[in-house]
This record gives structure tokens, C-alpha cells and sequence, in this order.
């Protein structure tokens, strides 16, 4: 969507900015700015109006195009302000930086590959044992749900998608390998056909 080309380009600047580390900011002052983008995220996120129709849940109609694409934003500034490489990093960081909180980190993008079937399922058992037909899950569902679905994705990503990443890996680079040798090897066979055009 178009909404998402913006955040595409900044993540992309980003990146390109702190992958060698000479963009990254050096003043200790940064982890201000870093957390107080945190700060701001946390802001809209908690005083954007809710939806009076949503009843408990924090639903925020018409506001998608905030929370889409304007914390962008705040998130690029905390990112590079908590690339500092001098001083202390900010109160944010220190937390973000937990091993427990690490350790879940590395599974996010599986947990989000993994949410909705598994949500489903879920919802299938909150609607037979409960009859809530609802959005979203209540706490006596939403917590077991966290938790395997989080479980679930680890275990996945452990056993099936880092040991095929190893061996596409290995595969990958021997027809690179496979295909540099036989390149040279034609490269070997043209230069000596020349030669031996020249001796002719």
C-alpha cells in the first residue's frame, strides 16, 4: 500500500545509515532523544480516542493511518538515537536489552508468521467452551495463546527453519563454487584457444 512506502524508505535510509557506524550519533545526550521517542510512542499509543464501540478491547477506528505510518517516526528517531556507540544507553535500551526479552526477540517475526492460524484456533475454543464471539481473546484465553504461540514458533524455527536456512545455505554457496569453477574453466579454455590462434 502507499502507506507502507514511506516507512520502507526510511527503514532502507536507516539502515543504510548505521550498517557501517559512521552515521551513528556519538553524544551521550542521545539516549534522551531515545527515550523520549519511546515516550512518544507510548503516548499516542495510550491517548489516541477509542472506539466507544469496542467496548473493552482498545479499538481505534479511523486511526489506522496513525499507527501505520505515523510512529514511523519516533521509532527511526529511538532506533538511531539508541545506536549511540558512546555513553550509557538509554533507560529504554538497558530494558530492551534483557537477555529474557533478547531471547524472545529472536522469535518475533515467527510469532507474527504464526498468529493468525494459531489466534484461530484459539478463538474456535473461546467460542465453544465460552460462547464469546467477540474480537480478540479474553485473559483466560489470550495468556495460554501467548505463550504457545510464542513456543510454537521457537520450536519451528529451531527444528525445520534454521536447519534448512544451514543447508540452503551450503547448497547456495557450492553452485556458487560449482559455477565460479566452471566459469574459470571456460575463461582457461578461451584464453588457450587464443594462444593457440596466435601461434598458428
Amino acid at each position: 500500500p502507499a502507506f507502507g512506502l514511506g516507512d520502507f524508505t526510511a527503514g532502507m535510509a536507516l539502515a543504510e545509515m548505521l550498517t557501517s557506524g559512521s552515521y551513528a550519533p556519538r553524544s551521550p545526550a542521545w539516549r534522551w532523544v531515545a527515550d523520549g521517542s519511546a515516550l512518544g510512542v507510548w503516548a499516542v499509543c495510550a491517548f489516541v480516542p477509542r472506539d466507544p464501540r469496542a467496548g473493552p478491547f482498545p479499538l481505534r477506528e479511523g486511526y489506522e493511518p496513525v499507527f501505520n505510518s505515523g510512529l514511523q517516526p519516533l521509532i527511526a528517531a529511538f532506533v538511531l538515537a539508541s545506536s549511540c556507540p558512546g555513553g550509557s544507553p538509554s533507560v529504554v535500551a538497558s530494558v530492551l536489552r534483557h537477555r529474557v526479552l533478547e531471547g524472545l526477540g529472536a522469535y518475533t517475526f515467527q510469532v507474527y508468521l504464526w498468529h493468525w492460524p494459531i489466534g484461530m484456533l484459539f478463538k474456535g475454543w473461546e467460542i465453544a467452551a465460552t460462547g464469546n464471539e467477540s474480537s480478540g481473546l479474553q485473559a483466560p484465553i489470550l495468556v495460554p495463546f501467548l505463550i504457545i504461540q510464542w513456543l510454537f514458533a521457537a520450536w519451528v524455527s529451531i527444528n525445520f527453519e534454521e536447519p534448512f536456512r544451514r543447508w540452503l545455505r551450503a547448497r547456495v554457496d557450492a553452485w556458487a563454487d560449482a559455477a565460479e569453477l566452471e566459469a574459470e574453466r571456460a575463461r582457461q579454455a578461451d584464453a588457450g584457444a587464443r594462444d593457440g590462434g596466435l601461434d598458428g
